[in-house]
């Protein structure tokens, strides 16, 4: 069955941004990129060649294709993720991808049923920008009120410590100061591109060598895929870093607070370009489920989109949890990927257990966690007070790695 995505032709915005990517902007405030398209292949279809050009136009080698990339000037066409997979469900998923970028001034928007309603696609959507979910507010654990609120402590007293680290939750946002004092020692290691065998990433495990052959080089933390090297920090969106202190935040060490995961393990993975926003997320939660993360965890938000439905399907196959905001829209309106189906949506609540004000609500909700005045980690080794669904999320991933721990043979169903 074609799916096809279509936005009212409304005229956007249009600004210019770094490597021939256009962002554009809807009345609602969505962004999206402007001259890139996401197709996917019938399953049965043949594969494109990527990367291949000719007087300038993308050539894939599908003949129908091609004369759609002559016709609408498609420089070049390249797989969604860049890596190497391993996991089977996401192979046959992610496999059939593409990106397509045009070089005319054109929004994509009115092509999308184009391309289609070609026998090789299955569906071709835009690239929506989601948009992360907290409001700033502008040895603290006394100060973490809802830690005694949802019985963490309790919990504690059944799991802690090194059974723990058993847990490996990735935060998919917009990075994480991995080297944060009170991050660092909860922090996941690729412990094949850690060449040297400490334990931590430094300067001694850089040798610009893929070592897992997972396509990605240096890796020791995880990956930035907002810019395409191997430092994951939170620079430019300050979120990512707060949202991994709610999950697992070094606990029982004397620094500042405790997140609810105490020592699970924080596989950091930045989906934002610094100028762009959040651009490659959806290519970050892929690398966290063929990476082995058991939960991975998005406090961010965009619309509806197939692809996005039916990469969570494959993650989802292989055995991650995956927890998601459910916004900050004050509504029933469902954002996603919480609203998609094989994902746990979290709603805000405040230290009354009430409804956040700002939290989104409704049936497809699945759960509640505190989201008001929630202190955490911030920059390269501060602590902040934040509000958002995002922190709600990250919260309840923290519990699932609780869970998963002292439960190693409970699956995601």
């Amino acid at each position: 069955m074609k799916i096809v995505s279509i936005i009212f032709l409304l005229l956007p915005t249009i600004l210019m941004a770094e490597n021939e990517i256009k962002i554009a902007e809807l009345p609602n405030g969505q962004k999206y990129i402007a001259n890139q398209m996401l197709v996917a292949n019938e399953y049965d279809a043949p594969p494109y060649q990527t990367g291949q050009i000719q007087s300038g136009i993308a050539v894939t080698g599908v003949a129908s294709v091609d004369a759609l990339c002559r016709m609408f000037d498609v420089a070049r066409v390249e797989p969604f993720y860049p890596g190497h997979l391993r996991k089977p469900a996401l192979i046959r998923e992610v496999s059939r991808m593409y990106l397509f970028t045009f070089s005319s001034e054109i929004d994509i928007n009115h092509l999308l049923p184009v391309f289609a309603n070609d026998p090789n696609i299955e569906f071709a959507e835009p690239c929506y920008i989601p948009k992360v979910h907290y409001v700033p507010n502008d040895s603290l654990l006394s100060e973490q009120w809802y830690l005694n609120f949802t019985h963490t402590f309790e919990a504690w007293d059944l799991v802690r410590g090194d059974t723990t680290r058993h847990s490996v939750i990735g935060i998919v946002d917009s990075g994480v100061h991995w080297n944060h004092p009170d991050l660092a020692a909860n922090i996941w290691v690729n412990l094949v591109e850690d060449i040297n065998h400490n334990g931590i990433f430094d300067s001694g495990d850089l040798n610009g060598i893929d070592d897992d052959n997972n396509g990605f080089i240096d890796d020791v933390v995880g990956y930035d895929f907002g810019n395409n090297d191997s430092d994951p920090s939170d620079n430019a969106t300050p979120h990512g870093t707060a949202v991994a202190g709610c999950a697992s935040e070094v606990a029982d060490n004397l620094l500042l607070g405790a997140g609810i995961g105490f020592n699970a393990r924080i596989m950091c993975l930045k989906g934002f370009n610094d100028s762009q926003g959040g651009t490659q997320l959806y290519q970050a939660l892929i690398y966290a489920a063929d990476m082995g993360a058991q939960i991975i965890n998005c406090s961010w938000g965009s619309p509806f989109s197939q692809a996005g439905q039916n990469l969570i399907d494959a993650a989802w196959a292989e055995g991650a949890l995956i927890i998601a905001s459910a916004g900050r829209g004050s509504d029933t309106s469902r954002v996603y990927p919480a609203g998609y189906n094989h994902v746990m949506a979290v709603a805000a609540t405040d230290n009354l257990d009430h409804r956040a004000s700002f939290s989104s609500y409704g049936h497809w909700i699945d759960i509640c966690a505190p989201g008001v005045d929630i202190w955490t980690t911030f920059d390269q080794s501060s602590f902040v007070n934040y509000s958002g669904t995002s922190f709600s999320a990250a919260m309840v991933s923290g519990l699932a790695a609780l869970v998963c721990a002292w439960h190693p043979d409970y699956t995601n169903d």
